[in-house]
């Protein structure tokens, strides 16, 4: 996960609640879509409760991420 996230040093917590009003002021709900990663099923590890994702089949929505792209297959 590191790999993939950098920090603007410029950005403050004020300019990003900024942001994020100016960017959801007009948000409604027709406006949003929720997503579910795959799942194989459930198990445990160690004597904990674990969710299994199912890998293959989370690669392209995980590449869509990546890129940036919008319309994440359904």
């Amino acid at each position: 996960m590191t790999g993939s996230v950098s920090v603007d040093e410029a950005m403050s917590d004020a300019e990003l609640r900024r942001l994020l009003w100016r960017g959801t002021r007009e948000l409604r709900p027709a406006d949003i879509t929720y997503r579910a990663a795959p799942l194989k099923g459930t198990g445990t590890v160690a004597g904990q409760s674990v969710v299994h994702l199912d890998l293959p089949r989370l690669a392209v929505p995980a590449r869509a991420l990546r890129d940036d792209r919008a319309g994440l297959p359904r």
